[in-house]
């Protein structure tokens, strides 16, 4: 639910992970949604375009990555999802902004990325402390304690933790220094499409790097 740019990033770790058979994807602008299929069509999977209500009737795995304003949410109704759904939260970001129905939250394990900060701007602002599942470093560690969660449903609140991200990426540039993996990418604009994270990345979607006219922004960029 939603198919702006950052649900091309969270397709493309999910299909990493899982064996993807179909992909269902809504978003309220009708022009978003229709793109969609095409912007993550590198990862050769089945992606339709589907209403709303089909995809929470249909979803095993179901990520929310709008842009709702605070208090206009939640992107989604509670009574068509499969018991076992398990949603990744990514949206709210704001105190007032969230997606889930808070009637999806209180039965489900909610496992936040940091909780003082999901506390105050993502899903977690509809529960009380007691009502927070474990971390996900915890799970991460520890995933035997939540094996039973897997027949019922569980949320991820991704409030996005640059801390982590500063970590993570300091271990993959250091492993592929040190096994030759790799390239060196230095980005000097912004993407030709907004609603695609890969435009400057990818050939096929425009122009190869280093072509362009001079001053063009959408060409200045070079891989090393």
């Amino acid at each position: 639910v939603g198919c702006g740019a950052q649900a091309v990033t969270q397709l493309h770790a999910l299909s990493r992970v899982w064996p993807v058979e179909r992909v269902l994807a809504f978003d309220v602008d009708a022009a978003v949604q229709r793109s969609f299929p095409k912007r993550v069509g590198f990862l050769g999977l089945d992606v339709r375009a589907a209403p709303r209500e089909a995809v929470e009737a249909e979803a095993d795995i179901l990520c929310t990555v709008t842009s709702v304003g605070v208090g206009e949410g939640p992107v989604l109704e509670d009574g068509r999802l499969r018991p076992w759904v398990h949603v990744n939260a990514v949206g709210s970001d704001l105190p007032g902004k969230v997606e889930l129905p808070r009637s999806l939250l209180e039965r489900s394990l909610v496992c936040p990325d940091f909780l003082p900060q999901a506390l105050v701007e993502g899903e977690c602002q509809q529960l009380r402390p007691e009502q927070i599942g474990p971390g996900i470093i915890e799970v991460v560690q520890h995933p035997e304690r939540y094996e039973d969660w897997r027949k019922r449903s569980t949320v991820f609140d991704s409030t996005g933790f640059s801390l982590e991200d500063e970590a993570v990426t300091r271990v993959l540039t250091e492993l592929a220094r040190r096994y030759g993996l790799g390239m060196d990418v230095e980005l000097e604009c912004l993407a030709g499409d907004a609603m695609d994270p890969y435009d400057l990345l990818l050939p096929e979607r425009g122009v190869e790097p280093g072509q362009g006219e001079p001053g063009d922004s959408r060409h200045k960029f070079r891989v090393a």
